[in-house]
């Protein structure tokens, strides 16, 4: 099988790297992950972290491309990307 498209949202999401990887796979993703190392290391800069995200993002519906905010812009409508 060969693949002829991908579906991306948003305009130059991925050319951002961390945040955008955030926004794409989720706020809540990101903020689990973060939680994650809060819990294991008991390191105040995790719990910062953590704490920034939930207040700023997920307390506020911010959860990435599945509300079309996040850290970054988005375009709630897919976009077929050809690719070769």
């Amino acid at each position: 099988m060969k693949i002829k498209s991908v579906t991306v949202f948003g305009s130059g999401v991925l050319g951002a790297q961390p945040m955008a990887m955030a926004d794409l796979v989720g706020m809540t993703t990101a903020y689990n992950v973060t939680n994650s190392y809060a819990e294991l290391t008991d390191e105040d800069i995790w719990k910062e972290r953590r704490d920034f995200l939930k207040q700023n993002f997920i307390d506020q519906n911010k959860l990435g491309i599945t509300t079309g905010e996040g850290f970054i812009p988005t375009q709630t409508q897919p976009i077929k990307m050809p690719i070769s």
